[in-house]
């Protein structure tokens, strides 16, 4: 399907909207697939720190420095732990999401664009009677 000459700003404009608006849905779904994630991690795994309930906001920031310098070592040790897995899942998911569209767009584009080797390139050459 072609587009007319004198509509191509505009599709273009809307091509751009939609890449940014997927864009911005995009990383907010993983980050919050990675803030549920570290935060069922720390919610398990963080037990053993007193008042871990309450270092849950820096847990999720990923604010491992301060944590190591208000709690000490074992809790920074904890919230990395939770931190990187919740990362590393939302992560992985991406992934996966990924190679799902490349494998869609190669069925839905199939061979556009493509020609075969029987087709001439350029301009074909005029019939004769």
């Amino acid at each position: 399907m072609a587009i007319p000459r004198d509509q191509m700003g505009t599709i273009a404009g809307f091509m751009a909207l939609i890449s940014s608006i997927s864009a911005v849905l995009g990383i907010a779904v993983i980050g919050a697939i990675s803030a549920v994630r570290v935060t069922s991690v720390w919610l398990v795994d963080g037990t053993q720190i007193t008042g871990y309930e309450s270092l849950t906001d820096e847990v999720i920031s990923g604010a491992i420095p301060e944590i190591l310098a208000t709690n000490g070592q074992e809790a920074a040790t904890a919230a990395g732990l939770a931190y990187t897995s919740g990362v590393t899942t939302a992560l992985l998911i991406a992934a996966i999401g990924v190679a799902i569209a490349a494998i869609v767009a190669l069925f839905l584009l199939g061979k556009r664009g493509k020609t075969s080797p029987a087709e001439p390139l350029g301009v074909p050459e005029p019939k004769t009677p």
